[in-house]
């Protein structure tokens, strides 16, 4: 990684811990959605929070750009997951946590088993505190899960500010 590259993910980090601070404060809580939050903690692309009223649309894609490698999940995978569970739920398809798993698990994305479902966890959890789908879809998406899965529908607590680091 080139010295620009390590100088723009601390940048990222320094912003990223500022975040969660302003976020954990009660007299700031209301700068930051809850779901920017939980994906800022996670270093999650925040795709749904690219304008969330702080800033105005421009000043937030230019504001975003240069911190796009300080996600470890980043725009392209969050994207490419929003898609599949919104064509899903647009058309009104049954989908299930595995279903959405195993073609990156065996086909041609083979991604691994490892890191594959902590994010996928992780991302599917940032779209629903986001509400996006609805109970209904959530429910039949959870219907066929891993176990390490059930957080994915659990309310936000602020006790999740208290891991981050």
């Amino acid at each position: 990684m080139d010295d620009s590259k390590v100088i723009l993910r601390a940048l990222g980090e320094i912003r990223r811990l500022a975040i969660v601070q302003a976020a954990s404060q009660p007299q700031r809580r209301f700068l930051f959605p809850r779901p920017h939050v939980y994906a800022i903690i996670h270093r999650i692309y925040p795709i749904l929070d690219e304008s969330h009223g702080v800033l105005t649309e421009r000043e937030d894609i230019l504001f975003a750009l240069p911190f796009t490698e300080s996600y470890d999940v980043g725009y392209d995978f969050v994207k490419e997951i929003y898609d599949k569970l919104d064509a899903a739920w647009i058309g009104r398809e049954e989908l299930t946590f595995y279903q959405l798993e195993n073609p990156y698990r065996f086909g041609d994305k083979n991604m691994g088993i490892a890191n594959l479902r902590k994010d996928l966890v992780a991302v599917c959890r940032y779209l629903y505190l986001h509400s996006s789908f609805d109970n209904d879809f959530w429910n039949g998406f959870m219907s066929n899960a891993p176990q390490e899965s059930t957080v994915i529908t659990e309310p936000w607590s602020d006790e999740e500010l208290l891991f981050v680091i």
